[in-house]
């Protein structure tokens, strides 16, 4: 805050939070003005409660996220921010309470993941209160992340062993009885797109044996039937091949779409035509075909996980070129994900050692 002369009109003016207060004929008044502008600033921080800023806070903060982050981190503040600050005044919370409310989640069963999240949510709430209310002192601070428990690291790395053997995909495909999620399956088994992808692919994105991602379907909006959205990230925009045998398959299933309805429409959905494959569906089909295949169950993300580590452990596919088929932002992001696989990799490291130094056992004596 400060005061200042209008070089072109010589009357005072004060700057306070962003905002320009003019028309001041003498300095001493606006220095008056100032004074009262910070006995305000005083009150609104002395009376501000917990509740009030975070609301404060959501409605800032949904300007620039998804709907489907903000209903998250909404939630997160009902059920565990005010639900123990209990509207207590922002600047009557210290580091003891801080302490005490992670205290209080150590006390909950939620991962270490989840509870360092609502950490984060926690420390951005009084971020905002430091930007926007002149908050001084800050007691989040005190508050470190929970570690990762050994139960959760393993638990972690049996997840990302729970994939299928095309083997195990043949099986479960020859059991899924309708032909259109038959397709579906097929083409997220071997494209490894993210089930929001699927969902939201039509058919003017299929074109000459790719498959163009520019787009993702969120069921968790506030509309009811569920959105459109960009993608997760820049990266995600990209187009995938599906090789000979899947175009073909793909093609023949959109000529017998042509013959059922008489005309297809390029703005309709793959999966859906006018409307897409609701996830509820998608889960029930898929444990019905599950339970029929008698092949252990995948999530839907795992079936990416799948066409992943089936690229990395049996095709000459380099680390490249399988994130950029994910459509990941970074190659690290691949490598920290599929990291048990590299043991496997090992063999293939080892034929090769072994078939370029063969001719070096024979001539090398000791």
């Amino acid at each position: 805050m400060s005061v200042h002369k209008d070089s072109r009109t010589g009357l005072y003016y004060v700057k306070h939070l962003n905002k320009t207060y003019r028309g001041f004929e003498k300095k001493s008044d606006a220095k008056n003005y100032e004074s009262r502008l910070q006995l305000n600033e005083i009150d609104q921080i002395t009376n501000l409660s917990i509740s009030t800023l975070a609301n404060d806070f959501l409605e800032d903060y949904k300007l620039n996220r998804t709907i489907t982050t903000y209903i998250s981190t909404k939630a997160i503040i009902n059920n565990y921010i005010l639900k123990f600050f209990d509207n207590k005044r922002v600047q009557k919370i210290n580091e003891l309470d801080c302490r005490n409310f992670k205290n209080f989640l150590a006390t909950t069963n939620l991962s270490s993941k989840t509870k360092n999240h609502i950490i984060s949510v926690l420390k951005m709430v009084f971020h905002h209160a430091k930007v926007y209310y002149k908050l001084n002192d800050d007691p989040t601070y005190v508050i470190e992340p929970f570690n990762k428990t050994f139960e959760e690291k393993i638990a972690q790395r049996e997840r990302g062993k729970n994939i299928w053997t095309n083997e195990e995909f043949n099986k479960f495909i020859e059991c899924v009885e309708r032909p259109d999620y038959k397709m579906f399956f097929i083409i997220m088994y071997f494209t490894g797109l993210r089930i929001g992808e699927m969902q939201a692919l039509k058919w003017e994105d299929y074109e000459n044996g790719y498959i163009t991602v520019n787009k993702e379907f969120n069921e968790r909006t506030e509309v009811h039937h569920g959105e459109l959205k960009e993608p997760k990230t820049a990266n995600s925009y990209r187009d995938v091949a599906l090789g000979h045998n899947i175009d073909k398959l793909l093609s023949d299933y959109k000529e017998s779409q042509r013959k059922k309805y008489g005309y297809i429409d390029n703005n309709w959905f793959i999966f859906g035509r006018v409307d897409v494959f609701h996830r509820t569906t998608i889960n029930r089909i898929k444990e019905q075909s599950i339970k029929l295949a008698g092949v252990k169950y995948i999530t839907n993300h795992q079936f990416r996980h799948s066409h992943a580590s089936n690229l990395i452990c049996n095709s000459d596919t380099n680390i490249v070129a399988v994130s950029q088929r994910l459509g990941h932002s970074d190659t690290s992001i691949t490598l920290s994900t599929y990291t048990h696989l590299l043991p496997k990799m090992e063999e293939k490291v080892s034929s090769y050692i072994d078939e370029v130094s063969s001719d070096l056992v024979q001539k090398v004596c000791f």
